[in-house]
């Protein structure tokens, strides 16, 4: 009963009312969906640079990490050979590690990957300040104990553990928002699609409410017509009937002549009888 009351007041609406009310369910539909794809695309766009950003950030500190250890191989050369060239090298290598630094401090970071920086960052100038030790030693000419090489191994086993760490860290981050930008770039294909669908069905009801629109005049002038062939087919239908009561009253009294049918015609074409007169 619900539903039938619900489908007689869609029905019983005018064809106007129910043509912007579908406009108007299919404009609020699209507002919804490109409000979606909006916010999608802008989800999308920055978890790729967020993607981008932490690729970059693990390649900064695996050239860091690089650079230091070229640094200190240059280092340990010059000591053993006590080849100046080896200086050169050095200081090329040591303005290399400046540089890398400074790039890979000023990249935007957030969250762990951050903090991880901060990290590497503090063991990487731990390695920098013994380093810078253990040129002036080999410019004094003093004797270095294997206490201080200890303590530099230990430090750059330091360093590699945290560039091990951020690295990892930078790598999930990266996959993290890769993943979330290919999850926006999928809500916008499945949003798409639904607008496309909705606008579709919305322009098929559309037409079919123009084509019921145009069908009710002729569907009401075909009513009309059969009415009106009914109400003459009951007309003749009548007069048929008087006709027989009239021949079957000149049977059965034994008049049927000419003269007798002739003054009956009066009635037969101009009288009605009512309806309980043809039915007595």
């Amino acid at each position: 009963m619900k539903l039938a009351g619900r489908t007689r007041l869609w029905t019983g609406r005018s064809l106007r009312f129910q043509g912007l009310t579908l406009v108007g369910a299919l404009l609020v539909v699209v507002a919804i969906a490109s409000g979606v794809i909006i916010s999608s695309l802008t989800s999308a766009d920055q978890q790729s640079r967020a993607a981008d950003a932490a690729a970059s950030l693990r390649y900064s500190a695996y050239v860091y990490t690089e650079r230091i250890t070229a640094e200190e191989n240059a280092l340990n050369e010059y000591e053993l050979t006590q080849d100046a060239s080896k200086l050169v090298v050095y200081e090329r290598d040591r303005q290399r590690v400046v540089e890398a630094r400074s790039a890979l401090a000023r990249m935007p970071a957030s969250g762990t990957v951050a903090a991880e920086r901060v990290r590497l960052l503090a063991a990487a100038d731990a390695v920098q300040v013994w380093t810078e030790e253990l040129l002036g030693r080999i410019e004094d000419r003093e004797s270095i104990p294997g206490s201080f090489w200890d303590e530099g191994a230990a430090l750059d086993e330091t360093l590699d553990g945290e560039a091990g760490i951020f690295d990892l860290r930078a790598g999930s981050a990266a996959n993290t928002a890769r993943d979330a930008a290919a999850a926006a770039d999928q809500q916008i294909l499945t949003f798409t699609l639904v607008g496309r669908v909705v606008g579709v069905v919305g322009l098929l009801m559309l037409s079919w409410l123009f084509f019921i629109g145009n069908l009710r005049p002729i569907t009401r002038l075909a009513a009309a017509a059969i009415q009106l062939e009914l109400r003459q087919s009951k007309q003749i239908t009548a007069h048929k009937i008087l006709f027989r009561e009239v021949i079957s009253h000149h049977r059965i009294d034994g008049r049927g002549t000419k003269a007798s049918l002739s003054r009956q015609r009066p009635l037969a074409r101009g009288f009605c009888l009512t309806k309980a007169e043809t039915l007595a």
